[in-house]
C-alpha cells in the first residue's frame, strides 16, 4: 500500500536512543485540514538528515526528527493534499497522484542545535492560493528564525 503521509518521529543520529532532554527535537508544521485526510493539509515532511535518506514515498515521511545537539543539514519537503475540486497537477508523478498529494520541492538548511530545544520548520504554500513554497526553521519557544529566511507573509 502506498503512503505519502507522514510517519511519526525519527532518530537522526546514530547509535542507541537517548534520552529526550539530550536531544533537540525538530518538528514539521502543519497547516490545513486537521489530518492527512482532509483535502486542504498541507504538511513538512523530512527526507534527508546529515546527508541520510529518511523516510521514502511508499513507507512515509517522518514529520519530526530527534537530534544529538551540534551542527545539522536536513532537507524537508512539503506535502499537499489535492486542494477540493482538483484531481491532478501537472508534474505530479502516478503514485502521489493515486495518493492525492503533491510533493513540493525541497529546501534544505543547515542549523546548530542545543540540546532540549525544540525547533520547527514553518512555511508557506499553497497550489490552491498559488503561493509557492518557502520554508524556514524557529526555535519554538523564542520564534527566533535559526535557519533559512522568514517572508514578510510568513506565518
Amino acid at each position: 500500500m502506498l503512503s505519502l503521509f507522514g510517519c511519526g518521529t525519527t532518530q537522526g543520529y546514530d547509535g542507541p536512543e537517548k534520552p529526550l532532554s539530550e536531544l533537540a527535537i525538530i518538528v514539521g508544521a502543519r497547516h490545513g485540514g486537521t489530518n492527512y485526510f482532509s483535502r486542504d493539509a498541507r504538511w513538512i515532511a523530512f527526507t534527508q538528515v546529515d546527508e541520510k535518506t529518511v523516510g521514502n514515498a511508499f513507507m512515509g515521511y517522518p514529520e519530526n526528527v530527534n537530534l544529538i545537539p551540534g551542527k545539522h543539514t536536513i532537507k524537508v519537503i512539503m506535502l499537499e493534499k489535492y486542494p477540493a475540486g482538483m484531481t491532478s497537477l501537472p508534474g505530479t508523478n502516478s503514485a502521489m497522484a493515486e495518493a492525492g498529494a503533491i510533493r513540493w520541492p525541497s529546501a534544505s538548511f543547515v542549523l546548530d542545535t542545543s540540546p532540549s530545544k525544540r525547533y520547527v520548520v514553518k512555511f508557506i504554500g499553497s497550489s490552491a492560493e498559488k503561493i509557492p513554497f518557502i520554508a524556514w526553521i524557529e526555535d519554538e519557544n523564542s520564534g527566533i528564525v535559526v535557519a533559512g529566511s522568514k517572508p514578510s507573509n510568513g506565518s
